[in-house]
Protein backbone atom coordinates (compact mmCIF):
# COMPACT_ATOMS: atom_id res chain seq x y z
CA UNK A 1 0.00 0.00 0.00
CA UNK A 2 1.61 3.34 -1.44
CA UNK A 3 0.97 6.31 1.08
CA UNK A 4 1.88 9.50 -0.04
CA UNK A 5 3.31 12.45 2.47
CA UNK A 6 1.01 15.00 0.51
CA UNK A 7 -1.96 13.74 1.45
CA UNK A 8 -4.31 12.78 4.16
CA UNK A 9 -4.67 9.22 5.61
CA UNK A 10 -7.90 7.58 7.43
CA UNK A 11 -7.21 5.48 10.09
CA UNK A 12 -10.25 3.50 12.09
CA UNK A 13 -8.66 1.66 15.00
CA UNK A 14 -10.87 -0.13 17.11
CA UNK A 15 -9.80 -1.81 20.73
CA UNK A 16 -12.42 -3.82 22.26
CA UNK A 17 -10.74 -5.17 25.34
CA UNK A 18 -7.64 -7.60 24.14
CA UNK A 19 -9.01 -7.29 20.21
CA UNK A 20 -7.54 -4.52 18.00
CA UNK A 21 -8.36 -3.81 14.70
CA UNK A 22 -6.93 -1.46 12.25
CA UNK A 23 -8.40 -0.09 9.19
CA UNK A 24 -5.72 2.21 7.14
CA UNK A 25 -7.75 4.01 3.94
CA UNK A 26 -10.05 1.18 3.74
CA UNK A 27 -8.02 -1.51 4.05
CA UNK A 28 -7.12 -3.81 7.31
CA UNK A 29 -3.82 -3.86 8.17
CA UNK A 30 -4.48 -5.65 11.56
CA UNK A 31 -6.54 -7.57 13.61
CA UNK A 32 -5.45 -9.36 16.47
CA UNK A 33 -5.48 -10.12 20.07
CA UNK A 34 -2.94 -8.92 22.78
CA UNK A 35 -3.56 -10.13 26.32
CA UNK A 36 -0.94 -7.72 27.65
CA UNK A 37 -2.71 -4.45 26.38
CA UNK A 38 -6.42 -4.92 27.34
CA UNK A 39 -6.28 -0.91 28.90
CA UNK A 40 -4.66 1.84 28.82
CA UNK A 41 -3.83 5.29 27.89
CA UNK A 42 -4.51 6.35 23.94
CA UNK A 43 -1.34 8.16 22.68
CA UNK A 44 -0.13 9.61 19.37
CA UNK A 45 3.33 9.37 17.80
CA UNK A 46 5.82 10.69 15.30
CA UNK A 47 9.31 10.19 13.94
CA UNK A 48 11.56 13.34 15.32
CA UNK A 49 12.34 15.05 11.96
CA UNK A 50 8.65 14.13 10.09
CA UNK A 51 5.69 16.68 10.44
CA UNK A 52 2.60 14.75 11.20
CA UNK A 53 -0.41 16.76 11.52
CA UNK A 54 -4.28 15.08 12.86
CA UNK A 55 -7.96 16.35 11.88
CA UNK A 56 -10.93 15.01 12.73
CA UNK A 57 -9.85 12.93 15.76
CA UNK A 58 -13.12 11.39 17.39
CA UNK A 59 -12.88 9.20 20.37
CA UNK A 60 -16.12 6.50 20.81
CA UNK A 61 -16.74 4.60 23.85
CA UNK A 62 -17.75 0.16 23.09
CA UNK A 63 -21.77 -0.15 24.42
CA UNK A 64 -22.11 -3.91 24.86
Amino acid sequence: MKILDDQWNDYDIKADGDHYVIILNGKTILDDHDAKHTEGVIGFQCQPGNKIEFRSVKLLSLQK
